[in-house]
């Protein structure tokens, strides 16, 4: 009996060549996946500003619908900065609380275009915004050189495409 529990206590545990292999295979398990988390990062900027931008338009059109009173969308594309003012309280001042800003700077290789600069959705959602039939704005990466762009259509629906 004593010699079958040598046996068995010998064959327990791990070599220090197989700890060095299992070792081995985690590191470059874990070096592939860190370069393809890098090299994606500007992709995640990219999609992560366009749907920040699309989340703040479609919040000026749903507070224009509930509080019955237009909201202002304001783009400023040499800031990296989107402006809404819906004029709560109706006296046509900018008072506190009622303006809302998406600011974009502090993403690196990322800028924003729009034409025209500004527009209102109505208090029935429907958008407008000048002369134009609808307003396009565009998030682009420098670094991918790709973008997303925008349509706000005049009945207010808001479309994201790739390009």
């Amino acid at each position: 009996m004593g010699d079958l529990m040598k046996r068995i206590r010998s064959k327990a545990g791990y070599t220090l060549t197989e700890m060095m292999m299992v070792v081995g295979v985690v590191g470059m398990t874990a070096s592939t996946a860190g370069f393809q988390w890098v090299r994606n990062r500007p992709r995640q900027d990219l999609n992560r500003a366009a749907w920040e931008v699309v989340g703040i338009l479609r919040e000026a059109r749903s507070e224009a619908a509930r509080q019955g009173v237009p909201s202002v969308v304001n783009i400023n594309s040499s800031r990296r900065r989107i402006t809404i003012w819906t004029d709560s309280n109706r006296n046509g001042v900018r008072d506190d609380g009622e303006e809302r800003h998406l600011d974009l700077s502090n993403l690196r290789n990322i800028s924003i275009w729009s034409y025209p600069s500004s527009g209102t959705f109505s208090s029935l959602g429907t958008f407008s915004q000048g002369s134009t039939a609808f307003m396009i704005v565009q998030v682009r990466s420098h670094t991918l050189q790709e973008l997303k762009t925008l349509h706000i259509y005049p009945n207010g629906q808001i479309h994201l495409a790739d390009q």
